[in-house]
């Protein structure tokens, strides 16, 4: 699946200094309806900060020189969790692209002195 936008998620992502990006399934609202349709090969991008001047915080894990760790989370297109696991990303957004185009669904964000609470709350609302 190629991704359209692709192009523009590159550019952005130059031009802005982002903790995160979430990529989920998007859904067809049915009218008159609580329930809605997986709309089929359709994945929102999202790129999100976790406040403003967050200091990146390795714990003990040594600093990289070929890039961030990142906490990735990834679910279903149920939301169910499925995995979770931290990375030492060089191309945060290639690595969200090939993601997609692959079929995955989920949420990467730096390690920061905001990313554990962040990553907490993702995972009481689809845990519940």
């Amino acid at each position: 699946m190629k991704i359209s936008g692709d192009s523009q998620l590159r550019k952005l992502s130059k031009e802005n200094d982002f903790d995160g990006f979430s990529f989920l399934p998007v859904y067809k609202a049915k009218w008159f309806s609580s329930e809605g349709k997986l709309a089929e090969g359709k994945t929102r991008i999202d790129a999100f900060v976790y406040k403003s001047n967050s200091d990146v915080v390795f714990d003990d894990a040594p600093k990289h020189q070929h890039g961030s760790e990142y906490t990735v989370l990834l679910f279903t297109n149920e939301f169910k969790v499925t995995d979770k696991f931290n990375a030492v990303l060089t191309e945060p957004v290639e690595y969200v692209i090939r993601m997609v185009e692959q079929g995955f669904y989920g949420v990467i964000g730096k390690k920061t002195t905001h990313s554990l609470e962040y990553f907490k709350k993702i995972e009481q609302v689809l845990v519940g």
